[in-house]
């Protein structure tokens, strides 16, 4: 028997205009994907070093997320809907986020212009393809975040919540353990919970889990945030649970067990394996709240012509910010040929020094170290110079110190000069104590924090 409406022999179109439409909208999506990477190719250089770090290895799945989000893009292809007009006041906006990453870029803010890459690159979309189509592909985009170290700033929330964690553990397994900070002592020894402890790892990899899952399964936003919340909470209970493992085997063996003296790293993927098989089971049970999906329109296959302006739109628009740093690049100032100023007054130098104090600035484009000298007394200088900034060259970095290495500063002030403020302070380490007076000069300004 026939069905109602469908006339013996006749066979429906829509998977034949749906194919279409994604053959005519897929070389859109890549061609827009690949004009994007070429543009912010100074921040996709960046992502890549990141995920090549064996080093810190929180962002090694890098790769397999920059895989995902291409087999995310075709899949998305389907729903597109022609004929994919372009939406001009997106594109302003887009000209105005390029610009901003401009500014990140060449403030040398590293995370920040890495965490506008995949905005960049949704609102991109929404200009080529308009609103409607570009939020179908804002997710694949988006999924991007997961391989972008802006995750880093949770690191230190982890690593407390492990510490309390493992110390209540411990508690409860009547393990002598005394926790002070971030280090456990026990009768055989001492661990540290480092921030290397703290699973930022397995974290970000369980919510993009979760984040695929969801995806996968066109869940509700409903069930797709429950189902992140299991695996952020199955995933920070691996590392617990890892870390807890550890320190009873150390307990147990005096220090000797395999996991303190080879390896604990492949330890904690083999619980995170067993975690996630935890939340496939619990997630597979969570009640069922698809997504409603709209079917392409009937004839909604992108025109060419169609597709090709809207990308070039969207390109132009997301290229104002690169085509700014490259035309009108900031010229190379020149190194002073010495940083260290001549003797005045009564004072003679510089001299060598043999001073034991040495500041650590790496990345100066000049630094010069020297000695003054006047009646018997001594003092030395340190001056670097940074011509330009980027991410690992700073003036005011993470690996720069100004007591150097293994020295340790006491009683910060900031007292007046007839030249200006100048913070102070005593340091002292392996060859005695001494005192520290110093400013930054930042062009024409002079500040002394």
């Amino acid at each position: 028997m026939a069905e109602p409406g469908v006339h013996p022999g006749m066979r429906t179109t829509h998977g034949v205009e749906t194919r279409q439409a994604w053959l005519s909208s897929l070389p859109a999506i890549v061609i827009l994907s690949a004009a994007l990477t070429a543009l912010f190719w100074p921040t996709v250089l960046t992502l890549l070093d990141a995920w090549r770090d064996t080093d810190n290895l929180t962002y090694t799945h890098g790769y397999l997320i920059a895989a995902m989000c291409g087999w995310l893009l075709v899949r998305a292809g389907l729903s597109i809907e022609g004929p994919g007009t372009p939406d001009w006041l997106i594109a302003v906006a887009l000209v105005l986020l390029s610009l901003c990453w401009l500014l990140f870029y060449r403030a040398g803010i590293e995370v920040a212009h890495q965490a506008l890459l995949p905005a960049v690159a949704i609102v991109a979309a929404c200009a080529a393809f308009g609103l409607a189509n570009g939020r179908k592909l804002s997710f694949a985009f988006a999924y991007l975040y997961f391989a972008v170290p802006v995750w880093s700033v949770g690191n230190e929330i982890l690593q407390s919540i492990t510490v309390f964690a493992v110390r209540n553990l411990l508690q409860i397994s009547a393990i002598p353990a005394y926790v002070t900070g971030n280090i456990v002592h026990i009768p055989a020894g001492a661990f540290e919970i480092a921030g290397g402890c703290s699973g930022l790892h397995f974290f970000i990899v369980a919510l993009a889990i979760a984040a695929i899952y969801g995806e996968i399964h066109r869940d509700s936003l409903r069930v797709r945030m429950q189902q992140i919340a299991l695996a952020a909470l199955l995933a920070m209970a691996s590392n617990w649970i890892r870390v807890y493992v550890i320190i009873v085997a150390g307990h147990l063996t005096d220090m000797q067990h395999y996991l303190i003296t080879v390896d604990h790293y492949y330890f904690g993927w083999f619980l995170f394996v067993i975690t996630m098989s935890v939340f496939f089971w619990l997630a597979g049970r969570m009640p069922a709240r698809p997504t409603e999906m709209s079917e392409p329109a009937a004839g909604g296959a992108m025109q060419p012509l169609s597709w090709l302006s809207g990308v070039l739109i969207a390109i132009i628009a997301a290229g104002v910010g690169p085509a700014i740093d490259v035309l009108a690049p900031i010229r190379d100032a020149v190194a002073s040929p010495s940083v260290l100023p001549a003797g005045a007054g009564r004072w003679d130098g510089p001299f060598i020094t043999q001073d034991a104090w040495r500041p650590v600035y790496p990345g100066a484009d000049r630094s010069d170290m020297g000695e003054y000298r006047f009646e018997g007394r001594s003092v030395t200088v340190f001056v670097g110079q940074y011509l330009q900034q980027h991410q690992g060259k700073e003036l005011i970095g993470f690996d720069n110190s100004i007591a150097g290495d293994g020295a340790w500063i006491d009683n910060p002030r900031v007292i007046g000069t007839a030249r200006g403020p100048v913070t102070v302070f005593d340091v002292g380490g392996a060859d005695g104590h001494s005192i520290v007076l110093y400013y930054y000069r930042i062009g024409a300004a002079r500040v002394s924090s």
